[in-house]
């Protein structure tokens, strides 16, 4: 399955969907064309997962798209809901899933990672090199009440959380290991193999995916619900009567 955004392979059990759009912003046709992809991958049966990655060697998602959103402040508020829909839809898809992050995983582009059951991150010494970065802080932008629930039950430690949100921190890949963000460095060439590896390992746990579905939502429901409700106030700098963008 092949769109101007997504392509999607399979190796095994395991589905690779891979994110064709340089610094993948969210856009409305990027996150359709995501929910192509993740629709023909939910169409199949049996033991499944499913891993998501980039095809540019330095951005794995750069997040929101802030030019279209400068372009079109009327239309941020429909943006955000569709983009949230698609956080929501990932915390609770119905078989493993897993993050195989190449490249920087920014602002909504970290939160899509957080969404994922597992991540996989590049190697680097040098911490510059990839990062998971979330400068609402710097560009102020409030995260949605959505948004920092993800991410408070995605981060959990309270200090990690203070510094990713607050602070606006760049987690290098090291520090991102030791903060919990990611759960394996590896090797740059060794990402997606190694994702693959991970995913194929868990692909069994949705042959029942009724099962896997129904835990996920009971840990998630209570997120699920206020990330799918979408619904931005008028006084968010994302609404359309604040928008500066």
């Amino acid at each position: 399955m092949k769109n101007d955004s997504v392509e999607v392979t399979q190796q095994g059990d395991v589905f690779v969907l891979t994110m064709l759009k340089g610094q993948n912003k969210f856009n409305p046709t990027f996150i359709k064309e995501l929910n192509e992809g993740y629709d023909f991958v939910q169409k199949s049966t049996g033991a499944a997962a499913v891993v998501t990655v980039s095809n540019d060697a330095k951005f794995w998602s750069n997040g929101l798209d802030l030019e279209y959103m400068g372009a079109n402040p009327t239309k941020v508020p429909e943006l955000v809901k569709a983009y949230q829909s698609l956080l929501a839809r990932l915390l609770v898809f119905p078989i493993p899933t897993i993050a195989a992050l190449n490249g920087h995983a920014v602002a909504a582009g970290g939160m899509m990672a957080l969404a994922h059951d597992f991540r996989i991150m590049r190697h680097e010494e040098n911490p510059s090199k990839i990062i998971f970065w979330l400068p609402e802080i710097q560009i102020n932008i409030p995260f949605t009440p959505g948004m920092s629930q993800i991410i408070a039950a995605k981060l959990v430690n309270p200090t990690v959380i203070r510094d990713a949100m607050l602070l606006g921190k760049k987690f290098g890949a090291k520090e991102c290991l030791q903060a919990g963000i990611v759960d394996e460095l590896v090797d740059a060439s060794k990402v997606l193999s190694r994702s693959v590896e991970l995913a194929q390992s868990h692909a069994a746990k949705a042959t029942d995916r009724r099962t896997y579905f129904a835990i996920k939502y009971e840990l998630f429901k209570g997120i699920c619900e206020v990330l799918r409700k979408g619904e931005i106030g008028d006084e968010h700098p994302m609404s359309a009567k604040k928008s500066k963008l």
